[in-house]
């Protein structure tokens, strides 16, 4: 029997904690591959594109969530990585600046095909939020485009949750 052809490569997969990025990495695990996952993918991206970043004055924002900002909802190594990739987004705007800014976003719940179903925690959040709905995509993608833009602003990683965060 032949050797895996992706043993002994490594193999940067973001978004692993579910679904097709999950089973996407078990797969290249299981073929003798070392996987980055979620924060070491990040970090890996970071590195290999600072180069460029520096020459262009460009700026890194991360996705998370908000389930990294404060401890709730119902996966602990998902709310644990992006806790961690939080702590990256401030530790690298320290080192990388004034060259390169980054910034991370925290969504709250967004509608989208994974949270279709999700009627009760839309519920919550018309209850709790003070801008009473979810987000849309574009509400998070909006704040992501401001943050490349805004030259002033590093190391912050903002909340769009229509509030939920800051609800009791």
């Amino acid at each position: 029997m032949s050797a895996s052809p992706v043993a002994g490569s490594v193999a940067l997969v973001t978004g692993s904690s579910s679904g097709i990025g999950e089973a996407t990495a078990r797969a290249f695990a299981s073929a003798g591959a070392a996987v980055l996952v979620n924060v070491f993918g990040t970090w890996a991206m970071s590195v290999a594109a600072m180069e460029a970043l520096r020459e262009s004055q460009g700026s890194i924002v991360n996705i998370t969530s908000i389930a990294g900002v404060r401890p709730t909802g119902s996966s602990i190594p998902y709310a644990a990585s992006k806790a961690a990739l939080n702590h990256l987004t401030v530790l690298l705007a320290k080192v990388v600046g004034p060259d390169v800014r980054v910034n991370a976003v925290a969504p709250g719940l967004v509608d989208t095909p994974w949270t279709k179903d999700w009627d009760f925690a839309r519920e919550v959040i018309r209850q709790v939020a003070p801008l009473k709905r979810s987000g849309q995509p574009d509400d998070v993608a909006e704040v992501v485009l401001a943050l490349t833009r805004a030259a002033y602003v590093t190391g912050q990683v903002v909340c769009v949750d229509g509030g939920t965060t800051i609800a009791s």
